[in-house]
């Protein structure tokens, strides 16, 4: 039995070309968004699951509300944020723009 004939492509117009974006692109884009959410950085239930294993450890009667594991939260993150921008404050007064484990450290 004679296999079937091969199918050319069609000769009109290809897919439509995937321009290249320059570097960072990406990256200030993402930063922008989260500059203008206000929502938590954090995912809240991974969280939640991590501040109660963690004071399990210490005290295993011990019972947390929604509203002190939100505070505990956003102070969470307001500590990080403010870490991670004095990191970057180092790096840059240093000429680098890669963070590095040094600079986040006191």
């Amino acid at each position: 039995m004679p296999s079937p004939p091969a199918v050319a492509p069609p000769a009109g117009p290809t897919a439509p070309r995937k321009y290249k974006r320059k570097q960072g692109t990406k990256s200030l884009r993402e930063i922008r968004k989260y500059q203008k959410s206000t929502g938590c950085l954090l995912q809240v239930a991974p969280f939640h699951r991590l501040a109660r294993e963690i004071t399990q450890d210490f005290c295993s009667r011990m019972c947390w509300k929604r509203m002190g594991l939100e505070a505990l939260q956003v102070a969470t993150e307001a500590f990080l944020v403010e870490r991670f921008g004095k990191g970057m404050t180092r790096a840059v007064n240093m000429n680098r723009t890669t963070l590095q484990v040094q600079d986040i450290q006191d």
